[in-house]
């Protein structure tokens, strides 16, 4: 017999966003569960921004909200109101906190802390191997991606990364109600580069600095860069750092794995980041849904199965980045400077409808996208993804 009924492994966004959907269903507590996670959580180490239409299964932890948004191209800029969508932020030390004090009123809940060194699945159980001792669950949620990124030479990789500072002006500068999603009013000399201003109060923002490119910078190039943003564009001479967060986020086609005999994969480890995008919170919060749905209607997990046409814009937008077709600015610019920002949201979101994608696609220039388009059949691609439009 197993250990747990559940193992989760990994007390990241997925892992504990599963968890609390999980111990909200009756069924579910009466479960032995098991959470192993090696870090205490006690950090403020991230910041979720997302789009949402009316209320979300963390709303009482929504530390702000926006109903506007700014775009800054190089050339031109436009604010958009995100009605019937909000635009939200989750600090991720609140995040943590809210799941924690939950997750520690159950008796049914252990939480373990440790590396998790491999999982595995043997004899229709799993395993995870813990800081050198194996431990057996009847199905383990793995939210880690261990190992490289796997795939072949026909799929493309970028990576997101990015540096960002709380900061507090000395002046009241910034609207609480209007947030800036992309500014390129910047060097692309590295990559495509843009920034987030998303503020708190009238003196308080986060301010990031954001690549799409194939390396990360130098520590320092991220803060030269927030300096030159900070004083020349936003025109903030006198401000304080209150805390700064950084990360990457890798951005590919390739496909992860997403279910290994007892061992189902979540998150990060099943590639529920958005390729062409970046964007993650809310795709796992979709997921999470749908599994725990699952395992209380037929006691195993399922997930949302991705319409391959969306797939196939993902490997098209990160051609045309990929091989500098053309640069993030010209493509961001026209979407967001030429779409609804709610058919912009569905799109990115993988939830327009084929109307909507011919209207977003009606915007982007024809000529490269055509021939990442091309490129990707000439590769073999379509047989992955075939039927396009389910």
């Amino acid at each position: 017999m197993p250990e747990y009924d559940y193992c989760i492994t990994g007390a990241g966004c997925a892992g504990l966003s599963l968890l609390v959907r999980l111990l909200a269903e009756p069924s579910m507590q009466q479960k032995k569960i098991l959470l192993v996670e090696r870090d205490d959580k006690s950090a403020n180490d991230r910041t979720w921004c997302f789009w949402e239409k009316g209320e979300g299964f963390f709303e009482k932890i929504v530390y702000q909200r926006w109903s506007a948004l700014w775009f800054h191209g190089r050339e031109r800029s436009r604010r958009m109101e995100t009605a019937p969508f909000v635009y939200k932020m989750i600090r991720g030390i609140d995040f943590y906190n809210f799941c924690f004090d939950r997750i520690l009123g159950f008796d049914n809940v252990a939480v373990r802390s440790g590396r998790v060194e491999r999982v595995g699945s043997d004899g229709g159980d799993a395993f995870a191997v813990v800081d050198g001792r194996t431990i057996t669950a009847g199905r383990i949620f793995n939210s880690i991606p261990f190992g490289g990124v796997p795939g072949s030479s026909r799929d493309w990789r970028l990576l997101q990364h990015f540096k960002g500072w709380m900061i507090r002006s000395l002046e009241t500068v910034f609207d609480a109600g209007e947030a800036t999603i992309m500014d390129f009013r910047t060097s692309q000399d590295a990559g495509a580069c843009f920034f987030y201003v998303l503020p708190v109060g009238a003196d308080r923002a986060l301010v990031e600095c954001t690549y799409f490119s194939n390396e990360e910078l130098p520590e320092a190039e991220y803060e030269r860069l927030l300096v030159a943003y900070i004083g020349g564009v936003l025109k903030i001479r006198d401000y304080v750092i209150l805390e700064s967060e950084k990360g990457v986020i890798p951005m590919t086609t390739a496909l992860r794995p997403q279910e290994e005999g007892a061992v189902f994969h979540i998150g990060a480890a099943a590639g529920l980041t958005k390729p062409s995008s970046g964007y993650t919170f809310q795709f796992i919060q979709e997921d999470s849904a749908s599994i725990v749905a699952s395992l209380v209607r037929n006691g195993v997990p399922a997930r949302p199965v991705v319409r391959g046409r969306f797939r196939w814009y993902d490997r098209i937008l990160l051609n045309v980045l990929a091989t500098g077709k053309l640069t993030g600015e010209e493509v961001f610019s026209a979407l967001f400077l030429g779409a609804g920002l709610a058919d912009v949201f569905a799109f990115l979101d993988n939830a327009s409808t084929p109307w909507q994608d011919l209207k977003i696609m009606g915007l982007l220039p024809k000529g490269p996208f055509a021939r990442a388009a091309v490129g990707e059949v000439m590769a073999g691609c379509t047989r992955i993804f075939y039927p396009l439009y389910i």
